[in-house]
Formats: structure tokens, sequence, C-alpha cells
């Protein structure tokens, strides 16, 4: 029997490296962007990152022994500080102490153990619901359900997941303690307007003077607390890098000529191939004489890595910009008229103008948050998902509605039809529920 080499062409896909660490990057929001740029400058000692930037979004140098907070030997001695630890609760075991005793079934106790450890140190909720439903097989009302009852927990505020709702739930839970009679229906129906303190345009939208506005949000500052969380927070700890507003990805900006957008990350992230490793890679690639072949694989390895991870970073960048950029200008209306002007896009028709993958546009936009011009923060989803968008449009049309002639379901029904985002009546009243809307005849006698 007779042997031989024998060569056989074919063809083989292979996925390059960049690729993969490049789409690992674009599902990401900024955040956990910052902490995984933070994770790979301390695994790869080739990358530099300039300390500045992760001190300043709120990361700090990790000790070998973990956090913040921890006692010094003769301290603990002593006897100093020892007490205050045991005698201090934290948020979430003083939160889930309440819950346990008053929760009825299985379900209810894993699903507000679950909430309660994603509230985050200000006391606001970290997860979607939808994520929850999905983790525990049920639907979202049942998390609803859930999570209004930790809202109910003391400290009032606490599962809010935005600044709104948290100060919704303190005017609630003031009822009958000398809660200022407009504060409830200015939080709920005027908040953008009244957040950026626009107080004549509140006063006309609820048929009051301006000063009595401004009584509002001096009531607001004197009696409401922004961060119900933090008093459970002891001294030493830092607080974590979650927001009660998301961190944008994303900052549209006005021109003369309409809008430019920014990817805030691509100033800040300061990353950069270490000059010492790029001396010895350079050395070792002219003579590689006096470097053991483990020095030597160590040192390409590192650089070809950090070179790699900042050209996936850049590619991002660019992605995501130029996302945003067609987004913003397909949007242009939306952003000069608000809701009036908003356009449902569709992701695939998207892909297909930019020449790229659908999938490379659902992890660009995915968990993404932009800037308006107006001080909005926006969840990408709203310009692709109806329910979204019609949420929008309905707040919009009930803020400005005539008092003395609020719109019926049906109206507010017809308006979306005609403006592209099919709504039955009935889907109608579920959104308005779903927001802590009024009926028409509750808002009429409100007028």
């Amino acid at each position: 029997m007779a042997f031989g080499a024998l060569l056989r062409p074919s063809q083989k896909a292979a996925i390059h490296p960049q690729a993969v660490v490049f789409q690992r990057l674009l599902s990401l929001p900024v955040a956990d962007l910052r902490r995984e740029i933070q994770r790979e400058a301390e695994e790869n000692p080739a990358l530099d990152l300039a300390r500045e930037w992760w001190e300043r979004d709120g990361g700090e140098p990790h000790s070998p022994n973990g956090a913040g907070g921890q006692i010094s030997g003769e301290a603990a001695e002593d006897g100093d500080g020892v007490p205050e630890v045991a005698a201090r609760t934290s948020l979430q075991q003083h939160l889930w102490e309440n819950f346990a005793a008053e929760a009825s079934d299985s379900l209810t106790r894993r699903l507000g153990y679950y909430l309660i450890h994603n509230l985050d140190d200000d006391g606001y909720l970290c997860c979607s619901l939808e994520e929850a439903a999905r983790s525990f097989s049920t639907g979202r009302g049942t998390v609803e359900a859930v999570l209004r009852l930790v809202q109910e927990l003391e400290p009032p505020g606490v599962g809010a997941r935005d600044l709104r709702e948290c100060l919704l739930i303190q005017v609630r839970s003031l009822e009958g303690q000398g809660v200022h009679p407009l504060a409830e229906a200015i939080l709920r129906d005027n908040w953008n307007a009244f957040a950026r303190c626009r107080f004549d345009l509140v006063a006309r939208s609820v048929g009051v003077s301006a000063c009595q506005v401004r009584e509002v949000a001096q009531f607001v500052r004197a009696r409401l607390a922004p961060y119900p969380g933090r008093a459970y927070r002891l001294l030493w700890e830092r607080p974590s890098v979650t927001s009660p507003c998301p961190a944008t990805d994303v900052i549209v900006h006005r021109r003369n000529r309409g809008f430019d957008v920014e990817i805030p990350e691509a100033e800040s992230s300061h990353l950069r191939v270490s000059p010492a490793y790029l001396e010895i890679h350079a050395r070792m690639c002219s003579d590689g004489a006096g470097y053991s072949r483990q020095q030597r694989g160590h040192v390409i390895d590192s650089v070809r890595r950090a070179r790699l991870f900042m050209s996936a970073l850049d590619q991002r960048r660019r992605t995501l910009k130029k996302t945003a950029a067609r987004i913003v200008s397909l949007e242009q209306r939306f952003f000069e008229q608000g809701a009036e002007g908003h356009l449902l896009l569709s992701r695939k028709a998207l892909a297909r103008e930019l020449d790229f993958a659908p999938s490379t546009v659902s992890r660009a936009l995915a968990r993404k948050y932009l800037l308006t011009p107006a001080g909005d923060v926006l969840s990408f989803d709203i310009f692709f998902d109806p329910s979204v968008a019609a949420k929008q449009t309905i707040r919009t049309l009930v803020q400005n509605e005539s008092k003395d002639e609020p719109l019926t379901d049906e109206e507010i029904a017809g308006y979306l039809s005609r403006r592209g985002i099919g709504c039955a009546r009935r889907t109608v009243v579920k959104y308005r529920e779903e927001m802590g809307i009024l009926s028409r005849s509750k808002r009429g006698r409100m007028g």
C-alpha cells in the first residue's frame, strides 16, 4: 500500500477575532462599556487608561482586598466601627424583612426578592420588568403588581424606575400630611416642563398661576427625597455606578441647519497602547535576542490584544454614530415638534439603508439612550416600538388638550391612527392607565 500527500482546496468561513470583540462591545450601553474598558485595562498591561476618565465616571482603583469600607486592625481591636456595622442594616435587608412578612405566596416572594436585590444604592430599580418576567416565566402584569408592593415599603420612593415616579410615590404616601394640592397632577402630567423649570408652560397647561407652580417646586424640594435609599448606605461605601436616569449613549445637538449627534464615550475613553510595551515590542520584532520565548509571547499577544480592542472600540463608535445620525435625520420632525412629528421606523429598513446587517442595527440600539436638545432622555425603542410611540403621543396629547373639553379615548385612538400608529380604543385605555393618566371625566373635573 502506497501513501502520498494530497492537497484539496476548500472554502471555510472564519470569524475574525476583532469582529467578535466588536459585536460584544456594540451591544453594551455606555455604562457597561465603561466597566468593560476598565476591566480590559486592568487585565491587559499593554493598555493604558487615563486615571481621570474612570474616576470621573464613578470608578476607583481596586484594592486587592475588595472594596471600600474595610476597618483597620487597630479599629477592630478597639471596637471602633464594629458597633455601627452591626447596627446598620442595608437597604435590601430592610426591605426584604418587611416584604417577606407580608408576601402571600412563593412567586410573590421570589419576585419581591429579585426586585429588591435589583435596586441601586439610591433605591431605584435597575432591571426592566420584561427582564424580570422572562426570568420567572410570568407576565409583566404580575411583576408590576409585585413592584407596587415593594413601592409601598419604607422609605417612600424606593422601587421607582425614574425620578418622576419616585416623587409621585412620595406624594401619594404623604396624603393627609399637608401635601400641596397641585403636586401630584403637575408631577404626573407636566413632568418634562416642570423638571426644566418651565413654570410658565406648566401654569398654562394646568390653568394656574406661575406663582402656584413655584410653590409646588418649593414643596418638592422641602418635603421629597430624590434618593430615598441613601440613608441606608454606610458613610465609607461608594455609590454604585447605576443612576436613576440612564447614562446617555448619544447626545443630539441642535445646529443651524438641523441636528447633529455626539457619542460621549468617544471623547472620554482615553485609551492607548502602553509606550513601554510598544518599545519592547519593536525591539523584539527587530532583534529578539535577550528575550525568552515566554516573554516574547506575552508582549506580542498583549500588544495585539490591545490594538484589537481599541480598533473594535473605534468601530463601535463609528457604527453607533452612523446609525444614530440616520435615525435623527429621519426623525427630524420629531426633534422639532415632539410626538406630533414622530415617524415609526423599522430596524430592517434602517439596516438596508445603512448597508448593515439587521443584527448589527439591533445590537447598536439595544439598551441605548439618547439625550434630546430639549433635555429629555429617551430610549431608541421609541422610534421602533409602536407601544412606546403611542404612549409618548398619548402623554403629549393629554398635556396639550383643552382643560374644558378633554380628549376622549376614541379621539386619541383616531389621532394615533392618522399618525400611522394603529391603536384600538381599549389599547389607548390600557396605555393611559399604565402611565397613570386619568380618564376623560376625571381630567374634566380636575380642570
